[in-house]
């Protein structure tokens, strides 16, 4: 992997794409960055066997627990195409993190579709959650 910082993006990442859940294979090639937390302007749904996270108005958020990793633009480009970017399943954009990562440019995956029907499940996914 090439390490310049400008081809690198930084991805907060909050389900199946953590550390030991079905999807962490596509980070392969990233740099983990550690542990981070948003600020309480999103939440996060149960869509089965994987979560959804929104963002919602103020005062009606939560933090949302996840990790942060660098990555590729290949690695960007495996991921988009994972969260259906392009199908608009997904969209691609910048997240608002909590101390120490308050100044981090960062990106997210967020849920495009219809949330009334699913679960909210507070401010972490696990692998138990799509149960």
């Amino acid at each position: 992997m090439q390490d310049h910082d400008n081809q690198l993006t930084v991805i907060f990442v909050y389900g199946t794409l953590k550390r030991h859940d079905c999807r962490h294979y596509l980070l392969k090639d990233s740099i983990y960055l550690g542990e981070a937390v948003t600020e309480p302007h999103y939440r996060l749904y149960n869509l089965g066997s994987y979560p959804g996270l929104i963002e919602v108005a103020k005062g009606f958020g939560i933090s949302i627990e996840g990790e942060l990793y660098a990555v590729t633009p290949e690695c960007l480009f495996r991921l988009d195409e994972e969260e259906g970017v392009a199908e608009q399943l997904y969209e691609r954009k910048e997240i608002s993190l909590l101390s120490p990562h308050r100044e981090v440019d960062s990106e997210s995956y967020f849920h495009l579709g219809d949330v009334s029907e699913a679960n909210d499940i507070g401010e972490s996914w696990n692998v138990a959650n799509s149960r």
